[in-house]
This record gives structure tokens, sequence and C-alpha cells, in this order.
């Protein structure tokens, strides 16, 4: 930005471009982290702790940790890009729209996966089941019968 008499005046809106590397380098370091946790899930699907754990869901869940930290990429775009009024419009609007999304798609997957959890636990014969089980529940004490007279 050029004042009137030549001199170069900083906007107010400036923001240095160390913030934008910054951002930057943690949207790639959560992306690939999540994308390693998506590969370690698809490699011990049939485990029975990921099993449990449902992967379908823990896709979404990664999937909507990626928008999410998309954000961080636009923001880069937006101060290290030299765009015009129309590319910043449509990378701020972006850039909402992605994290919208991305949240709403996590919480849709966590309060899913919170009924489903309800459901199996409303069941009288899974609740007989964890009930008597001490694996389930290992930190109740043992049953009366158990204890010596």
């Amino acid at each position: 930005m050029v004042a009137e008499n030549n001199e170069d005046v900083m906007p107010f809106w400036y923001i240095p471009n160390w913030v934008a590397y910054t951002s930057l380098s943690f949207f790639i370091f959560t992306t690939l982290f999540c994308l390693c946790s998506g590969v370690f899930v698809f490699q011990y699907r049939n485990r029975p702790i990921v099993a449990m754990g449902q992967p379908i869901f823990i896709y979404q869940l990664i999937f909507g940790a990626i928008l999410v930290s998309s954000t961080l990429l636009f923001k880069s775009i937006i101060v290290i890009g030299n765009l015009d009024e129309t590319g910043l419009d449509i990378c701020c609007n972006l850039m909402v729209w992605v994290a919208w999304i991305g949240l709403l798609l996590i919480l849709t997957v966590s309060f899913c996966k919170t009924y489903r959890v309800y459901k199996v636990m409303v069941r009288t014969s899974i609740r007989k089941i964890l009930t008597y089980s001490r694996q389930s529940l290992f930190l109740l004490p043992p049953p009366a019968d158990d204890f010596p007279n």
C-alpha cells in the first residue's frame, strides 16, 4: 500500500509471514497425524480393540479433524498469497464453511457413537452380561458370596 507521499504504509490488517508459515506447519502436522491415525486404524481394523471403536466412526472423525484444521491452510493462503479481492472473499468464505462442516461432522459422529453405546447399555441381556463380567467391570468389588465367612 502506498501513501500519497509515496511512503510504504503497513495496512491495518497486516499479519506477519511467520504466522502464516506457523499455521501452515500446524496444518501439515495435523493432517499427517490424522492420516497416520487413519492408516493405523485401517491396518488394525480386525483387532478387537480397534473393532470396538468402530472404524467407520473413527474415519469420519479423522475427516472432520482434517476439515477443521484446513482453516489454517486457508489462513496461510490469505496471508502469503497475493490474492485479489475475489480470491480473498472465496478463501474467507471457504474457511468458515469448512470449519463448520468439520465441527458438525465431529459432533454428529460423537453423538451417534454415544447413542449407540446408550442403546447397547439399555438392553437387559447385555446389561446382565456386563454386570457379572469381571473383565469389563474390574474396579467393582467381587460379589458377596465370594468373601470368606
